[in-house]
């Protein structure tokens, strides 16, 4: 008897375990997917250089900034890749919850890919051939959120534009 319920929790687990996997592959290889779309639609800039007469009529803090930050005739930045981590609080009751992120963005077209993990959700945010959308799963298995449509469209493209 005890063998029979050690043998069917052990089966429950990995039954769970096994589906938990599944879900971490198939949300990878969707992300993957979705970032080689993202590259595929970027325009090539590669051939462009950025020139300190292109600061002629800013105001004078804002070329000393770019003054400072950029070379003249150093190329244009055509993709970006950032990985942080970090912490967050949902409400400001709650403890601090640890994040780890991914993320990817288009300069010649807009467009951006960021990809959180935390121990329970994952969370996939882009604005990627003028779509926006918002998408959190639970464990890599269950869709808690499938946000889209006109309004994340203008959010995401906002989100874009501000980073």
């Amino acid at each position: 008897m005890r063998i029979t319920i050690m043998t069917i929790l052990l089966s429950i687990i990995s039954i769970i375990v096994i589906a938990i996997l599944t879900g971490k592959i198939i949300l990878s290889n969707q992300h993957n997917k979705e970032v080689a779309e993202l590259f595929s639609l970027s325009g090539d800039i590669s051939n462009r250089t950025f020139s300190y007469e292109q600061l002629d009529g800013l105001p004078e803090p804002v070329q000393r900034y770019f003054k400072h930050v950029l070379k003249d005739g150093q190329p244009y930045i055509s993709c970006v890749r950032l990985i942080h981590n970090g912490q967050f609080k949902t409400d400001p009751k709650k403890d601090w919850i640890n994040i780890k992120g991914e993320q990817y963005f288009t300069t010649e077209k807009p467009g951006f890919i960021w990809e959180g993990k935390t121990a329970m959700f994952t969370a996939h945010d882009m604005y990627l051939a003028n779509k926006g959308r918002l998408v959190v799963t639970l464990l890599s298995l269950f869709k808690i959120v499938d946000g889209q449509g006109e309004s994340f469209n203008q959010g995401e493209l906002l989100r874009w534009l501000g980073e």
